[in-house]
């Protein structure tokens, strides 16, 4: 019976740390799709003068920008009849504050409706530039505490679950 429970505790411990690797794993691929964002909103709204409102529709239902759960709450608050840059607004707000973005992101990721939907040419290219480089920053760092902490967070859980367990045996 001790023997199970050692193993359980050990289960347990690596469980944990691969947990916190994968939480990483996806914090990267979400910093990935927001400057993925940011380059296709610049080339749709800038090179081929996409609508907005169509913009964002297909973007909330392309996986390419699935980890952005924003978009589809744009999409169906818009649908209900509300304006895109106040949607966009609180949907952006709220994802911001759920995902714990750095704080630049999350400062910029609002604002952004405002200026796509009401922005000159120069405003949204120079509000997009802004964000792409911001999300680029915080994919940087969010792959390097990837690089630094991934595996290293496996093996300190492996390693607190066998002490854990020899003592318990």
């Amino acid at each position: 019976m001790r023997a199970l429970s050692a193993l359980a505790v050990c289960g347990a411990c690596v469980w944990g740390a691969c947990a916190y690797r994968a939480r990483l794993h996806r914090r990267v691929r979400m910093y990935v799709q927001l400057r993925m964002l940011a380059a296709h909103l610049r080339t749709c709204c800038l090179d081929l003068r996409e609508p907005i409102p169509g913009l964002i529709r297909s973007l909330a239902r392309s996986p390419d920008f699935a980890a952005l759960e924003f978009l589809a709450a744009c999409e169906e608050n818009h649908q209900a009849g509300r304006s895109l840059p106040s949607v966009w607004q609180e949907a952006a707000a709220r994802f911001a504050q759920e995902k714990r973005l750095e704080p630049e992101i999350a400062a910029l990721l609002p604002g952004m409706g405002n200026v796509l939907c009401g922005g000159s040419a120069a405003q949204i290219d120079a509000c997009l530039q802004t964000f792409a480089q911001a999300a680029e920053r915080s994919l940087q760092r969010s792959r390097r505490q990837l690089a630094e902490n991934g595996k290293l967070c496996v093996q300190i859980g492996a390693g607190a679950g066998i002490l854990l367990a020899i003592l318990i045996l």
